[in-house]
């Protein structure tokens, strides 16, 4: 790989551009500079080019070279009778060399195998409240939403007045069927299993507590509660 210095003239205004290219000759490299493309693409036949030195070092030897030539350049031309704004050169980055693009690379590389050998939460104790928000965290991915009351409990006044209104509450036909209806939608689009015999026998005993009782359709799945006088 090599590259070289280069200036390009305007015969229209005449101006100059000084510059510099780590590449060939001939891959189409035009310049850095906005301004002076804009102008070679309005009107490229007002434009010449000037190899006026070359390099095979390196591309930070490159930009020395650039460097030098600038320096040639009064301060009161930048700008006006050169296209450059400024006197500096490019700025030479560790990616331009090639061993040294390896070398970061191999860095990287090691450092990101050494990250994955060893968990970010090795040999730290969790609190248990940060034990309870990943357990909330993952059940609510679960669920597919974050209930308000996950990992939380009422409290025994809270649980007398829930207790009490469903004592008073009274589920009609029209409403066992619109829950039976969601129920078995949702065992279906999320494949959920019939409920076994015991399983059904356990729900039954535990609900007949509450004086509510389950009810399972004809494929064995869960569809709701029933009140029982």
């Amino acid at each position: 790989m090599s590259g070289f210095v280069y200036v390009w003239y305007d015969r229209k205004h005449k101006r100059y551009y000084v510059g510099s290219h780590w590449g060939t000759e001939d891959d189409g490299y035009i310049c850095s500079s906005n301004n002076m493309k804009q102008n070679f693409r309005n009107r490229p036949q007002d434009f010449k080019r000037r190899i006026i030195a070359r390099v095979i070092t390196s591309h930070k030897d490159l930009l020395n070279e650039e460097q030098r030539w600038l320096n040639m350049i009064k301060p009161n031309e930048f700008g006006f009778r050169f296209y450059n704004i400024n006197g500096k050169a490019g700025t030479y980055y560790w990616w331009m060399n090639e061993e040294t693009k390896k070398l970061v690379g191999q860095k990287i590389s090691d450092e990101h195998k050494q990250a994955k050998r060893e968990a970010w939460n090795k040999g730290k104790k969790l609190s248990e409240e940060h034990k309870q928000k990943i357990a909330n965290n993952h059940q609510s991915k679960k669920l597919g939403y974050l209930h308000p009351m996950l990992g939380q409990h009422h409290s025994k006044e809270v649980k007398a007045i829930i207790k009490e209104k469903r004592a008073k509450q009274i589920i009609t036909d029209e409403h066992k069927q619109h829950i039976a209806l969601g129920l078995q939608k949702y065992n279906k689009e999320n494949k959920r299993p019939p409920v076994s015999a015991e399983g059904r026998k356990n729900m039954r005993e535990a609900r007949l507590k509450s004086k509510r009782q389950p009810t399972f359709n004809e494929k064995g799945q869960f569809s709701g509660f029933i009140s029982v006088c």
